[in-house]
């Protein structure tokens, strides 16, 4: 099977599309050597694959690629069971057991945990919380997502991976980013000029968000200026 892997941007929150730009290794009819190609990826789901796989028609080829988000775990044990203190295993993030033995200056294990989830992300090489995102950080998942691009059962004409000599195939995606995570404090509240983290919306975006903020509250403390204003549905 002719698979292509690639992890998405921390930021990642939805695909949008995928454009797979292949090397040619060797002369294929009207291909030559060198050359590259493209094409685009269409989006493949769980249950849709045992459908496509030996379908003449849908099956996937260099021609028709397929992207498929696929989440890893690279973990040894056992990750669907609940965190067990003893052994150090399961999926509670508050788990505390790391591959070193070292401890910081208030006497808190460091390190990465060896079972469970990950407790921090590593963006730009700082390693960032999980478990209480910061403003002004953005990251969307606790660990990398895997994009798989799956093109067929033969790789030895068109290829994504990287050919001896020269780099290899590459794919361009669109996608949708996480939003920034914003936090304010009881001092930006109560100030009258607005000294709060500038939102990366356009201002009718935020307008908007305003307005819908509005009509909420006003329905929940049943305010009579509601009836001046559209039901909120």
């Amino acid at each position: 099977m002719a698979i292509y892997y690639a992890d998405l941007p921390s930021d990642y929150l939805h695909l949008l599309n995928c454009i797979c730009i292949y090397n040619v290794k060797k002369t294929y009819k009207c291909y030559n050597q060198g050359d590259t190609w493209r094409a685009a990826a269409t989006r493949l789901t769980a249950d849709a694959y045992s459908q496509v796989i030996d379908n003449f028609w849908l099956r996937p080829t260099y021609k028709r690629p397929y992207y498929y988000i696929h989440n890893i775990n690279p973990s040894v044990t056992n990750p669907t069971n609940p965190y067990n203190s003893n052994t150090g295993e399961g999926t509670d993030i508050s788990s505390v057991s790391t591959t070193s033995g070292d401890v910081d200056g208030n006497g808190n294990p460091i390190g990465k945990p060896n079972g469970g989830l990950p407790k921090t992300i590593n963006i730009g090489g700082e390693e960032i919380s999980n478990v209480e995102k910061v403003a002004q950080v953005r990251y969307g998942n606790p660990s990398k997502v895997r994009l798989e691009i799956r093109y067929g059962t033969d790789n030895s004409v068109f290829t994504l991976d990287t050919i001896s000599g020269k780099a290899g195939g590459k794919i361009l995606i669109d996608y949708i980013k996480t939003p920034q995570q914003i936090r304010l404090t009881q001092e930006e509240l109560d100030y009258t000029e607005d000294k709060s983290q500038i939102l990366e919306f356009p201002d009718y975006v935020c307008q908007e968000i305003i307005n819908e903020l509005v009509h909420i509250i006003m329905e929940n403390i049943s305010d009579q200026r509601l009836q001046t204003h559209p039901v909120v549905s």
